[in-house]
């Protein structure tokens, strides 16, 4: 088991979706009084540095926090992700934040650049259908991948929702391309449906020449395919994939392993209920000393909780905000 000190335990703050993500100023928290501020120089002075998203190729719990918050900012309001003043919006992002969204699909995400990167993250479901998104995972269907690998099948709510996106991503990924480089590499990233959507996304963008995808970090994610989908991804895909799971949290244990042949992938990064220690598992996808240990009294609490960087009792957990607009229920 290794080591890790990232935090005491994450403290549940009685901060409401829309306090964790109203507006702030100057990139960093606007409703954080000034010892949660200076709780955060470290992290923000870990971002100043474009080194900081330099890839170490094995698991970096630096690059692992960023993510987070990048994950975290896709939860926020179109209006403040845009203009880059949310209180996850601590990232030093370059230039214009692009926001892609579908009120249909009610799906959203954004780009941008960082540290020589193009970073893609995607919104995850929103809290209002957290319970009824989780418990139709239970019986999801799937459909065909795409022709370069037809015995590939996964998830049809997870392909749709992504597929919604696709054009708009493709849009932004080409234009950040010819201003910073063809060959600036892609950095995925997201949480819950928005960890499916990040997988999905980092195989089909580079399948259709639009990487090379750096590394992917995911947090609470569920399963997205077969074990056809899984074996072609590990062919294609960079060994930068890393997939954080929480203790006993539900959804990675979804859709059922044995319904469908849904199977998940490497590599699962495993953090123990209070996050002070994670186990790098092994390159099976589901190894049963970490999140497969669980299969009774799972927790949606440990999925609305990954590890953010601090240094002392005070914790800023991944928020779920309400999104601007789109009530009705989500896809599945």
């Amino acid at each position: 088991l290794h080591t890790c000190r990232i935090s005491g335990w994450l403290a549940r703050r009685a901060l409401t979706s829309r306090e964790r993500c109203r507006p702030g100023g100057g990139g960093a928290p606007a409703m954080l009084g000034a010892k949660a501020l200076g709780l955060l120089g470290p992290l923000l002075g870990l971002w100043a540095s474009k080194a900081s998203f330099a890839s170490a190729g094995k698991y970096d719990t630096g690059l692992a926090t960023q993510y987070v918050y990048l994950s975290g900012a896709t939860y926020c309001d179109p209006a403040t992700i845009e203009s880059w003043k949310c209180n996850y919006c601590i990232a030093p992002l370059e230039g214009s934040v692009t926001l892609v969204q579908n009120l249909t699909t009610h799906s959203q995400g954004f780009l941008g650049y960082s540290g020589g990167k193009i970073i893609l993250a995607f919104r995850g479901t929103v809290e209002k259908y957290l319970r009824d998104w989780i418990e139709d995972l239970s019986f999801g269907r799937t459909v065909g991948y795409r022709e370069e690998c037809p015995n590939c099948a996964v998830h049809s709510g997870f392909l749709a929702t992504y597929s919604s996106l696709k054009a708009q991503i493709v849009s932004a990924i080409s234009f950040m391309k010819a201003k910073y480089g063809a060959d600036t590499p892609l950095a995925i990233t997201g949480h819950s449906l928005g960890a499916a959507m990040a997988q999905l996304a980092s195989l089909d963008l580079t399948l259709d020449g639009w990487g090379p995808v750096q590394e992917v970090y995911t947090f609470g994610q569920p399963r997205v395919g077969n074990q056809a989908y899984i074996d072609f991804y590990k062919t294609v895909m960079p060994s930068e994939i890393f997939r954080v799971t929480h203790w006993r949290d539900t959804v990675p244990h979804l859709p059922p392993e044995h319904l469908l042949g849904y199977v998940h992938g490497p590599r699962e990064v495993f953090y123990v209920e209070d996050m002070s220690t994670f186990r790098v598992c092994d390159g099976s996808g589901e190894d049963p000393a970490c999140s497969d240990q669980h299969n009774v009294d799972l927790s949606i609490d440990d999925h609305l909780h990954y590890l953010t960087y601090v240094n002392s009792s005070e914790i800023f957990p991944i928020s779920l905000c309400e999104p601007l607009g789109g009530t009705d229920s989500m896809p599945m």
